[in-house]
C-alpha cells in the first residue's frame, strides 16, 4: 500500500498528517488535485487541507486535529520535560549540619526537622528509583521538588557561617 501523504508537498504539513494518520485518524481521500481529508472516526468529523500551503497553514491544522480529538500532533519548541530537571544536586546534608552546628541550639530544632524531611524525601526518591513506575513519576517530581527546596533552605542555615568563617561577612 503507498502512503497516502506522498502527493503532499509541504514536509511539515506532511509529518502533522502521518502524526495524524499514526494516532487514529483516517485517511479520507483528495478532493481535487491540490486538498485532501482526514477523518476522525469516533465522531465522523473530517478536515479538509492543502497539499502545496502557503505560509504555516500546516499549524492550523494541528491545531485543528488537536481541537477535533485531542490528539497533538505538533508541539511547539521542545516541550519535553528535560531529565537534568529532576536530578538532585549532590548537597551533603551532614556537612550542612556540622557547619551550622556552630550556631548553637537557636536554629537546631528548625534544622533538625528540615534534614529530617530532606532526608526522608531523598529514601523516598531512592525507593521509587529501585522501582519505577510510570505512575509514580509525578510523585518522584515532587519529591524532588521538596529536596531542591529543602536544600536551599539549608544551604540559608550555612551560608552565613560559611561567611563568617571565611571573614566577609559584614
Amino acid at each position: 500500500m503507498s502512503d497516502p501523504t506522498s502527493g503532499i508537498t509541504c514536509p511539515d504539513m506532511r509529518r502533522v498528517v502521518r502524526e495524524a494518520l499514526r494516532n487514529g485518524w483516517v485517511w479520507d481521500g483528495w478532493t481535487g488535485t491540490t486538498h485532501a481529508r482526514i477523518r476522525w472516526p469516533e465522531t465522523g468529523d473530517r478536515l479538509v487541507f492543502g497539499s502545496t500551503p502557503g505560509l504555516a497553514s500546516w499549524k492550523s491544522l494541528a491545531t485543528d486535529i488537536r481541537k477535533t480529538s485531542g490528539v497533538e500532533v505538533w508541539r511547539k519548541g521542545n516541550r519535553k520535560r528535560s531529565r537534568k530537571a529532576d536530578q538532585t544536586t549532590g548537597f551533603d546534608v551532614g556537612r550542612a549540619a556540622r557547619e551550622t552546628a556552630a550556631w548553637g541550639d537557636q536554629w537546631g530544632e528548625h534544622l533538625e526537622q528540615t534534614r529530617q524531611r530532606h532526608a526522608d524525601a531523598v529514601a523516598e526518591l531512592d525507593r521509587l528509583r529501585d522501582n519505577p513506575t510510570r505512575a509514580d513519576l509525578e510523585k518522584a517530581r515532587e519529591l524532588v521538588r521538596v529536596i531542591t527546596v529543602t536544600e536551599e533552605r539549608l544551604t540559608q542555615f550555612a551560608v552565613p557561617f560559611e561567611a563568617y568563617r571565611m571573614g566577609s561577612a559584614r
